[in-house]
């Protein structure tokens, strides 16, 4: 997918310059028609505002993606957003005849910023992604990690400081069934860093929030030092990084959440959790739509004797979702997990089998089974689905 434009992600002489060229020129063709109505800002501070926005991200992606420094990506690009409003108010006049002039150049020199950050990003997750050598090896083909820089999930939170805490939310992604976030907590409080040196952080609830309902459900997440997660950049003492999966029907429909942390608790062996710093520190997101397969091919598949009818199939990049039951509800005693036999049919033929975290629910009369991938998969390359030996088409 848009494979043409890998070239322009890298950070090299050749796609640097190529961007600037391309802010340029994007620039350029929104000025020319202010120029030619003799407007206060023309063709030159257009296309000096879209070459400069663009290369507002340059420096953070050279420190992140060469030097291997943290930086966060998206700060300096909020900034552009922000102080181009400074610039567009001096465009807009109100004459004597209390006619209003120049709210067109502005929205242009708003336009043309935009322009310029668009030609300027990259993206955290993916990276985080294609370190995984054997995920990408072993999928070859059928992985895509460049479709997470269409999946990014709006970051309300960005920043959040309280009780000695400092969460940083670095990068989210929302394929339309599963959402990952990464948050960088620090520790500020010297006692406290002194009592979490023999482990990681851990808080007493975390919670999924959404608009009309709270308290959606826990979701774990994994905790590691900076350092370990991280070892090519440099990190502060007290350092840390939070990575949630968060992979539940209730979030398809997208829009805005938050991810509630509560009381800063220390694990010790025999005698429970210790609550080293009580509190609750909320971050927020927007979970943009997405579209995903979602299949009812009311198929039979038999286990141990057992027929169980596959009511429904939700594939995306990131998960894959199974929902069975059985029609004789007072037969005898059956329990299986559907992930230990399912494969993936390519177009060019190659059968794989599905390799990943799996999670099963499961009673006497349903199962429900949700699987999440090493690597994002491109399903555009997907012909077909087996589960338990019955072939599922994925495209019409």
């Amino acid at each position: 997918m848009l494979t043409l434009f890998d070239g322009l992600r890298d950070v090299t002489i050749w796609s640097v310059a190529l961007r600037m060229t391309l802010a340029v020129v994007c620039g350029g063709v929104i000025g020319i028609e202010r120029e030619y109505k003799r407007r206060p800002a023309g063709f030159r501070t257009h296309i000096l505002i879209c070459l400069g926005a663009a290369m507002t991200t340059a420096p953070s992606q050279y420190l992140y993606l060469v030097l291997g420094q943290y930086t966060d990506m998206a700060r300096l690009g909020a900034q552009v957003v922000a102080g181009i409003g400074f610039i567009g108010a001096g465009t807009i006049i109100v004459t004597r005849r209390q006619r209003v002039k120049g709210l067109t150049t502005a929205a242009g020199l708003w336009a043309a910023a935009i322009i310029g950050l668009a030609l300027g990003g990259g993206a955290r997750f993916r990276a985080m992604f294609e370190e995984n050598s054997w995920a990408a090896d072993y999928y070859k083909n059928a992985a895509d990690t460049e479709q997470l820089l269409g999946l990014g999930a709006g970051m309300g939170t960005t920043l959040l400081e309280s009780g000695g805490l400092r969460f940083e939310m670095l990068d989210a992604v929302f394929d339309g069934q599963k959402a990952m976030v990464e948050l960088r907590l620090t520790v500020l409080d010297p006692d406290l860093l002194e009592r979490l040196q023999e482990q990681n952080p851990s808080f007493g609830e975390t919670e999924i929030l959404l608009e009309n309902s709270r308290d959606v459900g826990a979701w774990g997440y994994s905790s590691a030092p900076w350092t370990e997660a991280y070892p090519e950049e440099e990190a502060q003492a007290g350092q840390y990084s939070l990575v949630f999966s968060i992979n539940d029907e209730i979030l398809n429909a997208g829009g805005s959440c938050g991810i509630r942390l509560q009381d800063l608790v220390l694990y010790e062996y025999g005698s429970g959790a210790e609550t080293l710093l009580p509190g609750e520190w909320t971050l927020f997101l927007t979970l943009r739509p997405t579209k995903v397969l979602r299949l009812e091919p009311d198929a039979v598949c038999r286990v141990n004797g057992v027929d169980w009818i596959l009511d429904g199939v939700t594939l995306s990049p990131l998960a894959l979702g199974l929902t069975f039951h059985r029609e004789d509800r007072d037969g005898r005693y059956s329990r299986w997990s559907p992930c230990r036999d399912l494969s993936l049919r390519l177009k060019n033929g190659e059968i794989l089998d599905i390799k990943g975290s799996a999670f099963v629910g499961s009673s006497n009369a349903e199962v429900e089974a949700r699987i999440e991938f090493p690597v994002p998969l491109d399903l555009d390359q997907a012909e077909s689905l087996r589960v338990c030996g019955v072939d599922i088409p994925l495209h019409e």
